[in-house]
């Protein structure tokens, strides 16, 4: 139990979001929480006479905003929170028809023409470039009859297609290939980010649970809202460290005027 009756909270908790608009509404976790911060702020009218110190003093239209770092960069997550529907029509991504995999492969030319080599297993996507592996220099790719340093693409069949003459290429394991592509029968969940153009005005609204349990001091705090959108989103890849989306919502009351539980257990 606390001491003296005191709440005290600890760490950052876990948060998580339930949509409100759509069809099949799955809660989500907003997975590995580095931080969550909220910020309730109003503006003050004050009436004056003659004197120098106000008469009168009101609380103007009042702000409620919240911050969340996450750890966790999950698709699931970022649709209920910020792009809203998944690619199934739902807060949930589709499991099925999103890039399962991305690949880059060394390659030995057969007659001059090389396919992917999941070709058996799936179905090609989208080329992302070809490169000779000894020298690393990028080759042009080109409609059709490629030259020297050139290649063309068949995206019906995941084949690229040198230059006869093109030694380099045709050595074995002379081209480096780059793809995406999508298999017959997936083996891992694909999540999905799909972000059409939503009319102006429309953006996800959900609910938010956050909950952050102090098992030492013996207290347990939660914070309940009951409508929330999100303003921005932000995430950055480094070469030594953790992707940590950061997530910025506005908080407003629902139908019923409920914007804010504060729940505290000892």
């Amino acid at each position: 139990m606390s001491a003296g009756g005191q709440q005290f909270s600890f760490g950052s908790g876990f948060v998580y979001g339930i949509p409100l608009l759509g069809s099949n509404l799955t809660p989500v976790l907003l997975g590995t929480l580095q931080e969550c911060s909220y910020d309730i702020s109003s503006s003050i009218k004050e009436l004056y006479g003659q004197l120098q110190f106000s008469v009168a003093i009101g609380r103007g239209p009042a702000k409620f905003t919240g911050k969340a770092k996450i750890g966790a960069f999950s698709a699931e997550a970022l649709n209920t929170f910020f792009f809203g529907p998944g690619s199934d029509g739902s807060a949930t991504p589709t499991t099925v028809g999103g890039i399962q995999g991305v690949n880059k492969e060394v390659g030995t030319t057969s007659t001059n023409t090389y396919q992917f080599a999941n070709h058996a297993l799936g179905t090609f996507d989208l080329n992302l470039g070809v490169y000779y592996s000894v020298s690393g220099l990028y080759l042009t790719q080109v409609t059709a009859s490629p030259a020297v340093g050139q290649y063309s693409v068949n995206a019906s069949t995941g084949t690229w297609t040198f230059a006869a003459g093109d030694a380099a290429a045709n050595a074995a394991g002379g081209i480096t290939v780059a793809y995406t592509w999508l298999p017959s029968s997936p083996t891992r969940l694909i999540q999905s980010i799909n972000n059409n153009a939503f009319p102006m005005g429309s953006a996800p609204v959900f609910e938010i649970v956050h909950n952050i349990p102090y098992a030492t001091g013996g207290t347990d705090t939660t914070i309940k809202i009951y409508s929330a959108i999100s303003s921005k989103l932000s995430f950055g890849f480094k070469n030594s460290d953790f992707t940590v989306p950061d997530l910025d919502f506005t908080i407003f009351a629902n139908s019923a005027g409920k914007v804010l539980d504060l729940i505290t257990s000892t």
